[in-house]
């Protein structure tokens, strides 16, 4: 219904939006390019090119507390598999009763350092948790929202 300018964090040419629902939608780009929405804003997985991590790490967010926005970095090593270089990745966002709030990544990834930030702008205040969930791997970390 009404059009913001947002930040993406990708220097793709951003081609097509789709929209499931009035929160909830997707924008492809050049080279592959995909952004998911679950707030009606992008969320923008980054990824650093220079760092092949040794092992899983799903590090503190920063800043936290926060308003409304934080980030939140983790590693994924490479996996011997027949399945190929690729994982499969889910960083989900929880509230204090356990409940899935959202999901900021849900793909394929390759091994690398990545950062993707969470706004929070359309949440209350509060505990938050999210769970960093691969093949192998599994951890979770509190946050705080404060407004």
């Amino acid at each position: 219904m009404n059009w913001e300018l947002q930040i993406s964090n990708t220097s793709a040419f951003l081609k097509s939006v789709d929209f499931t629902d009035s929160i909830n939608g997707y924008i492809s780009g050049d080279g592959g390019v995909i952004l998911k929405t679950t707030n009606g804003g992008i969320t923008a997985l980054t990824k650093n090119e220079s760092q092949v991590p040794a092992v899983y790490k799903l590090y503190q967010n920063y800043p936290n507390p926060f308003n409304p926005t934080t980030k939140i970095k983790f590693d994924t090593p490479p996996q011997p598999s027949p399945k190929g270089r690729e994982q499969w990745v889910k960083l989900v966002i929880f509230d204090v009763l356990g409940r899935e709030i959202t999901y900021l990544v849900n793909q394929q990834l390759t091994p690398g350092t990545y950062e993707v930030e969470w706004n929070a702008s359309n949440n209350p205040s509060g505990v938050y948790f999210y769970r960093l969930i691969t093949e192998g791997f599994s951890d979770t970390r509190k946050m705080v929202l404060i407004k």
